[in-house]
């Protein structure tokens, strides 16, 4: 009874069968990459270590162990990863900035080139507007023409 009452709803149905995704903006592979957290950092150094000593975990007990690692590595240890990140995080902003700095003089050029061609499609137009309008005569001998 629900297949049939189902059937009939689906051949009435008339929106879209998929969900349209949004429209993103594609990353610019130029841009700069973000760095990586103290954190990742220490799990990827200790990584292959991990998976040595333990080959029978899969993926994801390795990195819960990695994380247990983190949490109880010395204050030492972290602070050198810390800093690390921290040096790479100065880095980034100065990219950044650079980029944006690119990009938004980019920007900047292509209204430039936008503006100066509006105007002269604004210098056709009105040159087009103050032309007079041909007369009849004129509109009938060009017809005879052809």
């Amino acid at each position: 009874r629900d297949r049939a009452r189902f059937e009939k709803e689906k051949l009435a149905f008339q929106g879209p069968w998929k969900v349209v995704a949004s429209a993103t903006k594609p990353k610019d592979p130029a841009a700069p990459k973000r760095p990586i957290p103290a954190s990742l950092s220490y799990a990827n150094k200790k990584r292959s270590l991990v998976v040595k000593e333990h080959p029978e975990l899969n993926t994801g007990d390795i990195s819960r162990l990695l994380a247990q690692m983190w949490k109880e590595a010395p204050e030492h240890e972290r602070r050198q990863y810390f800093e690390r990140a921290a040096k790479q995080q100065e880095l980034y902003k100065k990219e950044k900035q650079a980029w944006d700095a690119k990009k938004a003089a980019a920007a900047q050029t292509k209204n430039a080139d936008r503006q100066a061609i509006d105007s002269d499609g604004a210098a056709c137009d009105m040159a087009i507007a103050q032309s007079a309008p041909p007369t009849p005569s004129a509109l009938k001998n060009a017809s005879a023409q052809l």
